[in-house]
């Protein structure tokens, strides 16, 4: 748990850039038809408070 708490404190400050790799690997998935990750990307952001996002995005 510490390892985990640590490495977030590595990442980036701008949180803006983690929805973008999180969008971009939810479009690579829905391009190559692998359902389960798309739905689990927007999953994540519906629990993440990106609600409107999450329900915005196509299937």
């Amino acid at each position: 748990m510490l390892k985990i708490i640590s490495w977030i404190k590595t990442t980036s400050i701008v949180p803006e850039l983690g929805i973008i790799r999180e969008l971009n690997a939810y479009f690579l998935a829905v391009y190559e038809g692998n359902i389960s990750v798309s739905t689990n990307i927007k999953n994540v952001l519906k629990i993440s408070g990106y609600q409107n996002l999450a329900n915005d995005l196509p299937n």
